[in-house]
C-alpha cells in the first residue's frame, strides 16, 4: 500500500484525490516537479545556445567572404551531443590580412590548386611520408614510363574524357601544371597546360567530393621565385593561359605575374563556394604553422614536413649536374656506368 493517506470522500473526486495529504508527501512532491522543471530549463538552454552557435557560425561565414577580417583564432561550433560541425581556421591571405575558411575531414583525391613554386614539392614529401600514393608533376601507371600530368590531362580533356585517369591509382596531386617549351616567342614547341586554372570544373565533374589544396605564400616572394627559376617567367609568357595572354619577354612586368597569383587565390575560393562538397585548406607555406596544419588535418607528424626545392636545392642539383656532364658527358651515360651507391644518390639528389 502507499504511504500517502486519503480522505475517503476524496477517493469520489477524480484527480483531486491523487494530491496528497501529509505534509512530507507534498514536500516530495514539491522537490519532484522542481527537479522536472530545472530539468526541462536546462535542455531548453542548451538547445538555444546551439541554435544562436549556427546563427553565430553562419554569420561568421557570410560577413567574412573577402571583406571583412575577424583575426587569426581557431575556432569551431559545438553541437549539443558534444560533437563539432565546422572548424573555422584563419589563413593569412598573401596581402597579410587573414580570413575564415571552412575545413571539412578531407576526401581523397586531394589536388592542389595553387601556382607553382608554391611549396608543391614540400607537400608532395609530406604525403608520400604519410604513406599516400603521390604525384609530383608525372602521372602514370606503374611501372610505365610517366608523361606530365597537365599534358596528359590537357589531351584527356580535349577528347571528351575525365581529365584523370583511375587507372593511375594516385590519392594525391600536388602539381599538374606543365610549362614545358623549348624556341622563342614566335615559334617555340612543347606542352603549357594549368588544370588548375583551366580545368577546375572537369576535375570537379571527376571528383566533386574531392580535397583541394591551396597553397599560397607572399606573392612578391612568388614572383622573385618565379623570375629565378629556370626561366619560368619567360616560359609563362609563352603560354596562352586564361588571364594571362602571351606576352614577349621584353614587355613582361611583375604586376602580370601578381595578377595572376591572385586571380587563382580568388578563382578557387569562389569555385569551392559554388561547389562546397569540396574541401578547401589554404596553406600558406612559409607560415611557421604550415607544417602543424597539414598534421592536423591529413595526419602523420613533424618529421613528415619540411621545405623542399628551395632556391639553395635547385642550385645544388645544378651544380651537381653540371659536374656529372663534366665527368662523363651526359647523365645518360653516367646513369649507365654508376654504381648502386652512385644511383642511389643520384635518384635522391633529383628527388630533393
Amino acid at each position: 500500500m502507499a504511504s500517502i493517506s486519503y480522505h475517503r470522500r476524496d477517493k469520489k473526486r477524480g484527480i483531486l484525490a491523487l494530491l496528497p495529504k501529509s505534509t512530507g508527501d507534498k514536500i516530495l512532491l514539491t522537490l519532484l516537479l522542481l527537479f522536472v522543471v530545472i530539468v526541462v530549463g536546462i535542455f531548453s538552454s542548451l538547445q538555444l545556445a546551439g541554435a544562436r552557435s549556427r546563427i553565430k557560425f553562419a554569420d561568421l561565414v557570410e560577413r567574412n567572404d573577402g571583406t571583412e577580417n575577424v583575426g587569426r583564432k581557431a575556432e569551431a561550433i559545438r553541437n549539443v551531443d558534444g560533437s563539432y560541425q565546422n572548424q573555422l581556421i584563419f589563413p593569412p591571405s598573401v596581402d597579410g590580412s587573414y580570413q575564415t575558411q571552412l575545413i571539412s575531414p578531407p576526401s581523397y583525391p586531394v589536388i592542389v590548386v595553387g601556382m607553382p613554386k608554391t611549396g608543391t614539392t614540400s607537400i608532395s614529401h609530406f604525403f608520400e611520408c604519410i604513406n599516400k600514393r603521390t604525384s609530383h608533376q608525372f602521372c602514370g601507371e606503374r611501372g610505365r614510363p610517366k608523361e606530365e600530368c597537365g599534358a596528359v590531362m590537357k589531351t584527356r580533356i580535349e577528347a571528351g574524357l575525365p581529365p584523370f585517369d583511375e587507372i593511375w591509382g594516385y590519392e594525391v596531386y600536388t602539381q599538374l601544371d606543365v610549362t614545358r617549351v623549348k624556341g622563342n616567342f614566335m615559334k617555340w614547341t612543347g606542352v603549357c597546360y594549368y588544370p588548375q586554372i583551366e580545368a577546375l570544373k572537369e576535375m570537379h565533374e571527376q571528383y566533386p567530393d574531392a580535397t583541394f589544396i591551396l597553397s599560397i605564400r607572399n606573392v612578391k616572394d612568388w614572383i622573385k621565385s618565379v623570375y629565378h627559376h629556370q626561366g619560368m617567367n619567360y616560359r609563362i609568357g609563352f603560354c596562352n593561359i586564361t588571364g594571362f595572354p602571351p606576352v614577349d619577354r621584353m614587355y613582361l612586368r611583375e604586376a602580370m605575374f601578381q595578377k595572376m597569383f591572385l586571380s587563382q587565390i580568388q578563382r578557387v575560393r569562389d569555385f569551392v563556394k559554388k561547389y562546397p562538397s569540396h574541401r578547401l585548406v589554404e596553406l600558406d607555406i612559409d607560415a611557421n604553422d604550415a607544417g602543424e596544419k597539414m598534421i592536423k588535418t591529413f595526419g602523420g607528424d613533424s618529421n613528415c614536413w619540411m621545405k623542399k626545392n628551395t632556391r639553395k636545392d635547385v642550385q645544388q642539383r645544378a651544380s651537381y649536374f653540371a659536374e656529372i656532364k663534366q665527368k662523363h658527358g651526359s647523365i645518360r651515360n653516367y646513369r649507365r656506368s654508376a654504381t648502386k651507391k652512385e644511383l642511389n644518390e643520384f635518384i635522391s639528389t633529383v628527388a630533393t
